[in-house]
């Protein structure tokens, strides 16, 4: 089945370009993709408070956080990746914001940028399982940039992989290790080869993108799947999940895991979390996921407060800007029977 996703814009990644994007633009980007509503998949209604709930960016110090995500969708506006309206004179953290992304016809996925001899154009697929796996956004920036140059015969050096991560050689180096010993890349290192001066040279790396990484042990978990079906018989989880099937595990996975109150799935959601664990690829990807899920369970109840006065301040400019009360009253009960909307990965399908 085809996943949703967010499409980053590949010039993004022009470095030597003014729409080159900095890891806060990057992920605020992300996180305004995941939250276009049903009735208008290419509309956002939030404010700086929701997002820094949900990015938890720069948390020793919520106020800078929270500034440079201010200052991450002004520049996203500025360099026209997004639009960007509000009522209010000044943007504010508790600002209601309408931020609508572009359709993929539009000319931030279509016309070419050139950076030092390479274009950049097109887009690539960000679906939640590529967002989960990534341990940082530097690893997030380096799984994007090679799914895109990966459609093609193409080898990236170290030097470009600096370039497009704007970090040192150094620290690129280090990123694309971190990549390849979690197992997220499988690197080809390049053959040596001699100069016709004499001087040896060695050929650029080549490096694979290997699917999410194998979650099961057979010997491990050979009991855990023939009990599959009799324990999601068992079980009182009314929540959909993927615990009694044979698709990978996700962060919604591991919330229902650590949230519900059935044994059943309790059991044997643990079960599969051990047979998974048993390769060192498989423990790092439950750790993250397990991490990932505890903050967002922590952070529940802050994001849907704030959600909740968003809708609040919403409903407060409908009356301060409708003259028609009746049509107020309509839209506004209209708003309670979608009060369930789905705020999920709208952008498109893969």
């Amino acid at each position: 089945m085809n996943q949703p996703f967010v499409p980053i814009p590949m010039r993004m990644f022009a470095f030597e370009t003014e729409f080159f994007a900095t890891n806060d633009e990057l992920l605020v980007f992300y996180y305004i993709g995941t939250l276009v509503s049903a009735r208008n998949p290419l509309v956002a209604h939030l404010n700086i408070e929701l997002l820094h709930a949900m990015m938890l960016l720069d948390t020793t110090n919520p106020s800078r956080g929270k500034k440079r995500i201010k200052s991450a969708i002004d520049s996203l506006h500025s360099k026209g990746y997004v639009e960007l309206s509000y009522r209010e004179s000044t943007l504010k953290n508790d600002t209601l914001l309408e931020i609508t992304v572009l359709e993929l016809e539009h000319q931030i996925y279509k016309e070419r940028v050139f950076s030092r001899g390479s274009s950049y154009a097109g887009y690539t697929a960000v679906t939640d399982d590529l967002f989960s796996c990534a341990t940082s956004v530097l690893v997030l920036r380096a799984l994007i940039y090679h799914d895109w140059r990966s459609k093609i015969d193409y080898d990236i050096s170290f030097s470009e992989w600096a370039s497009i991560l704007g970090v040192s050689r150094q620290t690129a180096i280090n990123v694309i290790n971190e990549c390849t010993t979690s197992g997220l890349l499988s690197k080809h290192r390049g053959d040596y080869y001699t100069e016709p001066s004499g001087e040896i040279r060695q050929k650029t790396n080549k490096y694979y993108r290997k699917p999410t990484a194998p979650e099961r042990s057979p010997q491990k978990d050979k009991n855990t799947r023939l009990q599959s079906s009799a324990s999601e018989k068992e079980s009182r989880e009314k929540r959909q999940h993927n615990w009694f099937t044979e698709k990978f595990v996700n962060v919604d996975d591991m919330i229902v895991y650590l949230t519900t109150d059935c044994s059943v799935l309790k059991t044997h959601a643990g079960k599969r979390i051990k047979a998974i664990s048993n390769s060192l690829s498989g423990k790092q990807r439950m750790d993250s996921l397990l991490s990932k899920a505890q903050i967002t369970i922590s952070n529940e109840k802050q994001i849907t407060l704030v959600y909740n006065a968003i809708n609040e301040s919403a409903m407060q400019d409908m009356y301060n800007h409708s003259d028609n009360y009746e049509e107020v009253y309509r839209r506004s009960r209209q708003k309670q029977s979608n009060k369930n909307e789905d705020f999920s990965y709208l952008l498109g399908n893969d």
